[in-house]
């Protein structure tokens, strides 16, 4: 072919010409070398490097200069946490089950105080430590269940609570009741009158009631219910209940830190279509029709027949777990010991299909992403230069100059740098 190429003095284009046929040329010498000219026409116009090096491997003679294998990573240590004094005393006394210490460490986690702020931290993370020792040494040493109960306003929460801790107190569990509610948006008060309605089971000795503030937070939650559990249960009480405020459908925060969500329906409160919406139907773990007594009994086994027809429709996240609907009377004291029997063997069923811990875990999770959220909040509170820059993008924001998601997003990027 170079025969050909030569004596057409015709100019060849090699840069269409496949790699392969052009390899094919370099290795054929004979060619190459009869005619110089063509083959110094060729190097030009191609700009090819023909040359084919081979690699080759060389092991390393001296074995010293080769890299040394990681060594496996060593599990991260925890380095026990000091206490204060005083807060020494109160994790002392709230082992010690001393309801008025468990009070003062309740009231400590909640204080928006820096000082108190640290404290609780170290607390909390000295009673997870020890948590984990006892756990690891013993098991079944922690047995603990979490049962969350709401409802709409006038379904018969509180009363419900009462009477199912007061029977539960009496077999001889120890009880702690975490009533939520609801805090003025005017002034940020709040009564707490839920435990002047428990009277008879705040009388207990089995039994700690601590109604919370909800702050105006969203869920039917306070912001530091995951916190109060953890102090309950570090004071040895078994069984934890926890009263959401009562809102309406959206009410499914306090699934996110119970282990069981159950849910009760007062007989007069609309028809099946409202309850069944996406919302917090799908979310309970247990249906009870509340109040069927007197005048109400049938009117409660038509609304129990409606909602067992009606909850094959929305599915369940345990997968072969049905949420059963029952039926009760807190004030007649009826069907009550039911409702804890169910429970109890929804209980052993995610424990059984090792969904217990499973979800404990992913509550943890989103409680993590809660209390950043909330932290993050209460660091731009304290910035000065941040608080500066918040007040003069809200002035242009109410005089209408620019539009808030232009002056979040100017603060984020002030902040971060990543916007």
């Amino acid at each position: 072919m170079f025969a050909y190429f030569s004596t057409t003095k015709q100019t060849l284009n090699f840069q269409n010409v496949p790699i392969t046929l052009l390899r094919r040329f370099s290795n054929n010498n004979t060619t190459r070398t009869g005619n110089p000219k063509v083959n110094e026409r060729e190097t030009k116009s191609t700009n090819f490097n023909l040359e084919v090096k081979k690699k080759t491997r060389q092991k390393n003679p001296i074995p010293e200069l080769r890299k040394p294998k990681k060594s496996p990573k060593k599990a991260p240590t925890f380095q026990s946490i000091e206490l204060s004094p005083p807060t020494e005393i109160l994790l002392e006394g709230i082992k010690n089950g001393n309801r008025r210490m468990l009070s003062k460490a309740i009231t400590l986690v909640e204080s928006e105080l820096e000082k108190d702020q640290k404290q609780a931290t170290n607390l909390l993370t000295r009673i997870i430590e020890e948590r984990r020792a006892k756990a690891q040494t013993d098991p079944n040493s922690i047995n603990t269940f979490r049962v969350g109960v709401t409802g709409s306003p006038g379904a018969g929460k509180s009363t419900f609570v009462e009477i199912l801790g007061t029977i539960l107190c009496n077999q001889g569990n120890k009880v702690a009741v975490i009533a939520i509610d609801p805090s003025s948006r005017k002034t940020g008060g709040s009564i707490l009158g839920d435990r002047t309605r428990m009277t008879k089971l705040g009388m207990h000795e089995n039994s700690f009631i601590r109604p919370s503030p909800s702050r105006g937070i969203a869920g039917g939650l306070s912001v530091h219910t995951s916190d109060q559990i953890l102090l309950c249960e570090h004071a040895g009480y078994n069984v934890i209940i926890v009263e959401t405020v009562g809102v309406g459908q959206t009410e499914v925060s306090v699934a996110d830190v119970t282990d069981m969500f159950m849910l009760l329906i007062s007989p007069g409160g609309g028809d099946v279509i409202q309850g069944i919406k996406k919302g917090v139907v799908e979310y309970a773990d247990m249906i009870v029709v509340n109040k069927c007594d007197g005048d109400l009994i049938q009117r409660g086994k038509m609304i129990q027949y409606e909602y067992k027809n009606a909850i094959h429709l929305l599915g369940h996240q345990m997968g072969d777990w049905i949420p059963p609907v029952l039926t009760a009377s807190s004030l007649m004291e009826i069907g009550i010991q039911e409702v804890w029997k169910k429970a109890l063997e929804f209980k052993q069923h995610s424990k059984e299909n090792r969904l217990f811990e499973t979800k404990r875990a992913l509550k943890r999770k989103n409680e993590f992403w809660k209390k950043l959220y909330e932290f993050l909040k209460m660091g731009l509170r304290r910035s000065e230069t941040t608080m500066d820059l918040i007040q003069k993008l809200q002035s242009l924001v109410e005089k209408g100059v620019i539009s808030s998601r232009q002056a979040s997003s100017d603060i984020v990027s002030q902040i971060f740098h990543f916007m």
